[in-house]
């Protein structure tokens, strides 16, 4: 097992590692109580990722070609990161911090049976690019672009949703 320190502001980051795999992390700063994160992944990054001004933590995932990441956010009036499932469910997000936003993508894909038992089955594929911007202390969906086909191959349906209020 191997350590290395890294500072970030006030916070000092105690990062073990087997090889290149995170497998715990020690956080201190001035005047809090030490705490510890029991994580696994890979290619640790400091980012405010809920644009407050704090550092957050990134890990990719075990398994990089899912696109997703393990990701903690420091709750500064305890000190403490917590898990963040509403970042770490993003797929292949992208931090804007000029805009304080952040985009992820969506693939999904429904079958459904029908009643002709040689027919194949149908189905619809959505696939949509998204907007996420942290309002009140949630990751909150503000703008939805996407397309979603159907397997006839010739029916599609474009669609766009957008609500800085945060309810889509």
């Amino acid at each position: 097992t191997e350590t290395e320190v890294i500072t970030e502001g006030e916070f000092t980051f105690t990062v073990s590692k087997r090889g290149d795999t995170v497998i715990g992390i020690n956080v201190e700063s001035p005047g809090r109580k030490p705490s510890k994160l029991n994580v696994t992944g890979k290619n640790l990054t400091l980012t405010d990722m809920n644009f407050d001004g704090y550092p957050d933590i990134r890990l990719d995932s075990l398994t990089p070609s899912l696109g997703t990441y393990e990701c903690f956010i420091l709750r500064p009036t305890i000190g403490k990161f917590v898990r963040s499932s509403a970042f770490s469910s993003l797929v292949s997000p992208e931090w804007d911090t000029d805009n304080k936003t952040v985009r992820s993508k969506l693939v999904s894909t429904v079958y459904y049976a029908t009643d002709v038992p040689a027919a194949k089955s149908e189905y619809e594929e959505t696939r949509a690019d998204l907007t996420w911007k942290w309002i009140n202390g949630a990751l909150t969906l503000t703008e939805e672009k996407g397309i979603t086909f159907y397997s006839s191959g010739s029916i599609y349906c474009c669609y766009s949703a957008v609500n800085e209020s945060g309810v889509m």
